[in-house]
């Protein structure tokens, strides 16, 4: 689609100038039923507008990842920089992971020791306690939230072992079950709700860490402990790196 000017009185007017067509393989099934597969190839083709004729289709010109890229660009506009935040380690349209240092938080912990307990007649406790460096992952097209611990406050690079993050509602594979937390696509909000939720149990076939029992307890031992830095030497490997986790 393009726009033209009359010379009339200058106004935009719109004149298609180039089609997409999309061709799928029918298949017979055995029982005689006819269905379409995916998409196996697709043609560009300019069209022809004298405005005497009706517009027509002119020969095919296959479909190349560059010409499908400069369409897009073409119809989206070219994004703005934007300001790059310096906790922010990759980005893209849909996934931002960054870092977080160590640092003092206010933890809400139910005393929960085995699956299936009623958490709402289980005490709620408040620590204040010391965090390990952290690293997140937020895919905003999946709503999902990705969470490991590091075992220095710097900022990682790719080949950056992971730890297993010591908190509870954290699956192996450190993605995070987030309940009642509200999803959001704002990474910085997704951090925030993460430190802020009520965390109940341990899921998943490996400890959140080194010691064993449930993590709300190691956490109420730190409290009561007083230390102002987390003890990293309890932090689980994962043998995963930073740029491991990238792929998943």
């Amino acid at each position: 689609m393009s726009v033209v000017l009359t010379k009339a009185d200058e106004t935009p007017v719109a004149k298609p100038v180039r089609a997409l067509v999309l061709y799928s393989v029918s298949e017979t099934s055995y029982y005689g039923i006819s269905s379409n597969r995916a998409m196996a190839f697709a043609t560009v083709h300019d069209i022809a507008c004298d405005g005497k004729k009706p517009p027509r289709l002119l020969p095919a010109q296959p479909l190349a990842t560059d010409t499908l890229e400069k369409m897009l660009t073409e119809l989206q506009g070219v994004a703005p920089l934007a300001y790059i935040a310096p906790n922010v380690l990759a980005q893209s349209k849909n996934i931002t992971v960054w870092w977080r240092p160590t640092s003092t938080a206010t933890l809400s912990l139910r005393c929960v020791d085995h699956m299936g307990a009623n958490y709402a007649s289980l005490d709620l406790l408040k620590l204040v306690v010391p965090l390990p460096a952290l690293v997140f992952k937020l895919d905003k097209a999946r709503g999902a939230l990705g969470v490991f611990a590091l075992n220095a406050s710097e900022r990682p690079t790719p080949s950056t072992p992971l730890f297993r993050a010591p908190f509870a509602n954290v699956y192996d594979a450190g993605d995070v079950c987030l309940g009642t937390v509200k999803r959001t696509t704002d990474y910085e909000t997704a951090e925030h709700n993460f430190i802020v939720s009520e965390f109940t149990h341990d899921v998943g076939s490996v400890a959140r860490i080194k010691g064993g029992g449930p993590s709300w307890r190691f956490w109420h031992r730190l409290a009561k402990s007083g230390r102002k830095t987390f003890p990293v030497d309890k932090l689980v490997p994962t043998n995963r790196t930073l740029a491991g986790w990238f792929k998943l």
